[in-house]
């Protein structure tokens, strides 16, 4: 399975917080999120249109956007834990480490 692929090579380079491929795009893909660890929502902007995955751990997609730029993402229905946020180009892979914490009473 690709996704599992994913995770495993991910886990690989010892959870990096942010790992980057990079092939040729004329522009480079960057990207900056906040809060993390997160709660309910996390806002994320990018540099171009990109395609968005949010993993858990388990390699389960729980989002998937195309043509994302920028805006604020509603994780409060999922469970606290370790998600991976996957952010393509046709050229470009990069992903990032997420905490989702809960609030004492969920």
């Amino acid at each position: 399975n690709l996704m599992k692929k994913f995770i495993y090579s991910l886990l690989f380079v010892g959870l990096a917080t942010a790992a980057q491929t990079q092939v040729s795009d004329p522009e480079p893909l960057s990207f900056m999120f906040s809060p993390n660890p997160v709660h309910d929502w996390m806002h994320l902007e990018v540099s171009m249109e990109v395609e968005l995955q949010l993993i858990d751990i388990r390699g389960e997609m729980v989002l998937e956007a195309s043509g994302f730029r920028a805006g604020d993402l509603d994780m409060s229905r999922l469970p606290q834990g370790i998600y991976f946020l996957k952010i393509s180009t046709p050229n470009q892979v990069q992903t990032a480490r997420i905490v989702r914490l809960s609030y004492s009473n969920e």
